[in-house]
């Protein structure tokens, strides 16, 4: 299934490039960006700006994608600016899918 994300009005909240509510053409060209999941994605936004996604890749492991300030994968991060997280069937929630009280910057599920 393909499941599309509307983040602009959170980066457009984050970075303050666009006005609040309205889509910020300078994430991914034209303010949307499409990731390929099975499950309801997650996106948490980083104290640097940038984006992590986690959603459900298939049965056994959840894809993480962590994304440029301007909507393009960091190549820093894993292959492509994606990680597959082999997880125990059965263990795949991400509700709780935020940014992580510590204040190192990272997300937690």
């Amino acid at each position: 299934m393909r499941l599309s994300l509307l983040i602009p009005t959170l980066l457009a909240w984050t970075l303050g490039s666009a006005q609040p509510g309205t889509l910020d053409p300078t994430f991914d060209g034209d303010g949307l960006l499409v990731v390929n999941s099975t499950g309801t994605p997650r996106v948490c936004a980083l104290t640097d700006g940038r984006l992590m996604v986690a959603a459900t890749n298939d049965a056994s492991s959840v894809k993480l994608v962590r994304l440029l300030l301007d909507g393009s994968p960091d190549p820093s991060f894993g292959t492509n600016g994606i990680v597959l997280v082999p997880t125990p069937v059965g263990t795949l929630d991400l509700s709780g899918f935020t940014l992580r009280p510590d204040g190192s910057g990272g997300c937690q599920a």
